[in-house]
């Protein structure tokens, strides 16, 4: 009976786990989309990300490639979205691995869907433009 009651417990923590992981991602993006996060403030951002990640090991589970790319992708000034899905593919994997160890990784994770957020909107207001041209 214990053990179901753990299995249970541990299944119902993961969970509310997903489901606030789920909440964050989309308050980011919806956040950076209507302009509420600005793109100024991804400087800050970026500066966060490049002293948390400087000589922490958890960046070991990334292979060279994906440790190389990070740190290309962290000093780049603005972020395609095929670059942010990116970087959000490399914060996924240290979340998944490092995430309840690491508040660090959850901030990367939140970078990349800035960039996401940013890049949707920058898509929609040059539809907008194409559109009254």
């Amino acid at each position: 009976m214990e053990t179901s009651l753990k299995a249970y417990m541990h299944e119902k923590f993961n969970s509310l786990k997903k489901d606030l992981r789920s909440v964050n991602e989309f308050m980011i993006d919806f956040l950076s989309y209507e302009g509420v996060l600005r793109r100024e403030a991804s400087e800050l951002l970026r500066r966060e990300m490049s002293r948390v990640l400087s000589g922490n090991p958890i960046t070991d589970v990334l292979t060279e490639e994906e440790r190389r790319r990070l740190k290309e992708l962290i000093e780049k000034d603005e972020l395609t979205l095929e670059e942010a899905d990116e970087l959000y593919k490399i914060a996924d994997k240290l979340v998944e691995e490092y995430g309840d160890r690491y508040t660090e990784v959850w901030k990367l994770l939140w970078y990349s869907r800035f960039w996401i957020g940013y890049n949707l909107r920058k898509q929609r207001e040059e539809r907008k433009e194409e559109k009254r041209d």
